[in-house]
């Protein structure tokens, strides 16, 4: 700028040497008028045609705004009603004008300085912008890579559960194989022992016909027996069944009240929905758009929320069916074993009326009958424990089902409070985006409004009374966007430490490795989405400060502006070239001192 201003000064007083064919006699580049030699006819003249050369001068670049230009317009007027009450400079020595010319350069230099800052602070936002950018790429990218991951283990759990249902069918065939087995060679040593017995008889009747009264009632005391058991196992099946039928029932009405909670959620969504778009008809299309984009993937989470929920909801009415299939086929095997131990109730009465075997036999036949009955005992508990196994299986699958469910709804939660986070970051960025488009704007405006001031002579305290305006404003939002973001992140902290302590309740019965395990991830996926909220927020307080600086430049800008409106308003091109052409013509003639 003190280049240019020299370069100009210059020009105006090679134009005065070129029109006089003399060289110039001072030294600076700021010329004085006449005198003595001039008369005030002259000077009249000089002053009025210096006067119509202003008033013909362009005026600056018109603005858009209609306040602005009226404001601009008023100030034009005022600029040129102080210019018909300019001072004189005859008076004032050349080292007072060269002080003032200092003073005005020095003024221009640090507008320049200042401009060059708030160039580089723009710079820096852009950088900034740009990294954050990269950032949410960064996130989304993790954000497939951990979807892929749910959705392996999802298949790798499906193909656990297939696997585990073909061992349980292959056991329980090799089961029902052994069983046959068994009861077909039951049947040959029934046959042989048969046939023993009834030579046996045929030697012993006689013989046995006291005995066999006291056999017959103590082999019906075992049959009573026989049935109390089989009616206890029966009633134990039955409460297992009627248990697993209210397990059921409770996990329907569960999914149910989660419906209800989904349906209160979604008339929510619904209610806020309006809400925002009574806001959005007030502001933009742009963030109308990007709000209704969220909205709707809000709305796809919740409706793929309810959709596994309903596919829950059939995969339970499933077991369900199949539990009541199950238990179908157990009361017919239980009637067709009831069926059969009455007919061998029968059988074994007309074969007690016909049997009258030897105490030996007897003995044999009855050792025998508990070695098998041990037999059948031990196979007995050998199925039992396989079935306690598979029963655990289901268990830990259903349990890492639950675990897996949690852990996407929390994984989901997680991610949507950090879209709605990189959102709210974005606004920000683009509030801030459109500060740093006003602020350079403004920059350009004082610029243009500088070198206006080279033909005006005097600076105008309107424009930057502005400047200090739309400061304080960018100051004020960014402070009210800082507090918004310091309450939106208390309140995902309370969220947050609500759901940490309902899944503390629900994972009591869990192993406590497992839950500590589980709330150190969390606290880790935590913890990576917090971070970028927090480094947010020190760049907004940075900016905040970076604005306040500038503030306070701006404030200093206008006390050095008052005061140098207080001195007198320096001299255009135009008087200093008719100054320089009136000394020159001085010089040619006498002084009338000299005279």
């Amino acid at each position: 700028m003190d280049s240019l201003i020299e370069d100009q000064s210059c020009s105006s007083a090679a134009a005065a040497v070129s029109s006089s064919g003399n060289e110039p006699t001072t030294s600076t580049h700021f010329l004085l008028r006449p005198t003595s030699s001039s008369s005030p006819s002259e000077v009249g003249s000089s002053q009025e045609g210096s006067r119509h050369r202003r008033k013909q001068a362009p005026r600056p670049v018109t603005i858009t705004d209609p306040l602005k230009k009226k404001k601009k317009i008023e100030e034009e007027e005022e600029e040129e009603s102080e210019e018909e009450e300019e001072m004189d400079f005859s008076n004032m020595r050349v080292s007072e004008i060269d002080a003032y010319a200092a003073r005005f350069n020095e003024q221009r230099k640090k507008m320049v300085l200042n401009g060059r800052k708030m160039k580089e602070e723009i710079q820096q936002i852009k950088e900034d912008l740009q990294e954050e950018r990269r950032k949410y790429e960064m996130v989304l990218a993790v954000n497939k890579v951990r979807k892929n991951i749910t959705d392996t283990a999802k298949v790798m759990l499906e193909q656990a559960e297939v696997e585990l249902q073909e061992e349980s069918a292959q056991r329980e065939s090799v089961m029902a194989v052994n069983v046959a087995l068994m009861r077909n060679q039951e049947k040959e040593n029934f046959k042989n022992k048969e046939k023993d017995m009834k030579k046996a008889f045929e030697q012993a009747l006689e013989e046995e016909k006291t005995k066999m009264a006291g056999d017959l009632e103590g082999e019906k005391m075992k049959l009573k027996d026989l049935e109390k058991m089989m009616k206890e196992e029966w009633d134990e099946e039955k409460k297992k069944l009627d248990d697993l039928e209210k397990k059921k029932r409770d996990e329907i009405k569960v999914l149910e009240e989660k419906k209800k909670n989904l349906d209160v959620l979604e008339k929510k969504m619904n209610d806020e929905r309006e809400e925002e778009k009574k806001k959005l008809e007030e502001g933009l299309q742009a963030k109308q758009k990007k709000e209704l984009e969220a909205e709707k993937e809000k709305r796809e989470v919740v409706e793929l929320e309810l959709s596994g929920l309903k596919a829950a909801k059939e995969n339970l009415h499933k077991q369900l069916e199949e539990l009541q299939e199950n238990r179908k086929g157990l009361q017919e095997a239980l009637d067709n074993e009831r069926s059969t131990s009455s007919k061998r109730m029968k059988d074994l009465e007309a074969a007690l009326e016909q049997l009258t075997i030897a105490e030996a036999a007897n003995e044999k036949l009855s050792g025998e009958a508990a070695e098998t009955a041990n037999a059948l005992e031990d196979k007995n508990k050998e199925l039992d424990l396989a079935n306690n196994k598979n029963k655990e299986l289901a268990r830990e699958i259903f349990q890492v089902r639950e675990e897996m469910r949690i852990q996407n709804g929390n994984h989901q939660v997680a991610v949507n409070t950090h879209n709605r986070d990189l959102l709210e970051a974005q606004k920000t960025i683009a509030s801030q985006t459109e500060l740093v488009n006003e602020l350079q704007r403004q920059l350009e405006a004082a610029n243009k409004k500088f070198e206006t001031a080279r033909e005006v002579h005097q600076l105008s305290l309107g424009p930057i009374q502005e400047e200090l305006i739309n400061a304080r404003t960018a100051n004020n939002r960014l402070e009210e966007q800082l507090q918004k973001t310091r309450e939106a992140y208390a309140q995902k902290e309370a969220a947050h430490l609500l759901k940490m302590q309902k899944k503390n309740g629900d994972n009591q019965e869990e192993s406590p490795t497992e839950n500590a395990k589980k709330l150190e991830n969390e606290n880790k996926h935590l913890k990576n989405c917090v971070e970028p909220v927090e480094r947010r927020n020190k760049e907004l307080e940075e900016e905040n400060g970076r604005l306040k600086k500038i503030n306070e430049d701006l404030e200093g800008e206008l006390e050095r502006s008052k005061a140098l409106n207080q001195l007198p308003a320096p001299i255009g091109n135009e008087e200093i070239s008719r100054q320089g052409e009136d000394d020159d013509e001085d010089e040619q003639r006498p002084s009338s001192s000299a005279v």
